[in-house]
């Protein structure tokens, strides 16, 4: 039995001795693991940087504004001669109407059937729409209307102002109306009418109006209620017709006004409105 145990522990003591032998020491695995990592390939990187760019930035534009300069209205001799200091506050050619024929121009309104812009830009006011006015600005004080006006054969047509109140046109020979104009009846006068009253005078010059012509006309009203019309051939601008007169009874504001007779035409162009200090 001991003999049994003995041989036992024996074994045991060998197995033990065995295995310490075939054990690997610290140093040997460090020298393993050492090797292992030397062994291990290294990875080299295939990734290149771009050069840095070499274009040349192109420059920053700049940007300067400009400006369409405003277009100065060349005013005929005439007007330079009645108005002084003169300062152009409105001005219609009617050439921005060619394309709304259905409508009448802008600030014009008529008495009847729409205003027609002819094939050469001009506005036309015939017997259909016997009055015609323009409503966007009143003339008062130290304002003027300049513009060109033909007429057909056998026309009668009146080209003036009517007093206004509260903005709007009085209605002609209503209370309170009040109007100065040029009339043509075969031959041309000066007119300051009431709701009653007619008063008509002769212009100065010798100027035949003729029809089918072009011919150029201002109508100012000056401080103090002072009126001035001129009519006059712009081929020949020494032939004018004047009629200048203070008319204390008339309105202070006014509206621009056209009439013409029944079965009539009246042509104008170059609607024009001005500001001056006084008269010449």
């Amino acid at each position: 039995m001991k003999h049994k145990l003995f041989t036992t522990i024996c074994h045991v003591i060998f197995l033990l001795l065995l295995l310490s032998a075939c054990s690997p020491s610290d140093a040997d695995i460090a020298t393993a693991i050492a090797q292992t990592e030397t062994a291990k390939p290294t990875t080299t990187s295939t990734f290149t940087p771009e050069p840095p760019s070499t274009q040349t930035p192109e420059p920053t534009q700049t940007l300067t504004p400009t400006f369409e300069p405003t277009p100065t209205l060349a005013l005929p001799d005439v007007v330079q001669q009645t108005y002084a200091d003169i300062e152009v506050i409105l001005r219609q050619d009617f050439g921005d109407n060619s394309n709304l024929s259905s409508f009448s121009p802008t600030g014009w309104i008529a008495d009847g059937e729409r205003l027609y812009t002819t094939s050469d830009y001009a506005l036309e006011i015939n017997g259909r729409n016997s009055v015609a006015f323009y409503d966007n600005k009143t003339i008062s004080a130290n304002e003027a209307v300049i513009l060109r006006f033909r007429f057909a054969p056998h026309t009668t047509f009146s080209i003036g102002i009517d007093g206004a109140a509260l903005g709007q046109r009085i209605p002609a020979f209503q209370p309170g109306f009040r109007s100065i104009t040029m009339e043509f009846r075969n031959s041309p006068l000066a007119y300051f009418n009431s709701e009653r009253n007619s008063h008509p005078s002769r212009f100065e010059g010798d100027l035949k109006l003729l029809p089918e012509v072009w011919y150029m006309y201002t109508i100012g009203f000056a401080e103090g209620k002072q009126f001035i019309i001129k009519v006059w051939d712009p081929e020949n601008p020494e032939k004018v017709l004047v009629y200048q007169d203070q008319v204390n009874d008339m309105r202070n504001v006014n509206i621009f006004i056209m009439w013409v007779d029944r079965n009539d035409t009246l042509h104008i162009d170059d609607f024009t409105i001005i500001k001056f200090s006084e008269l010449k």
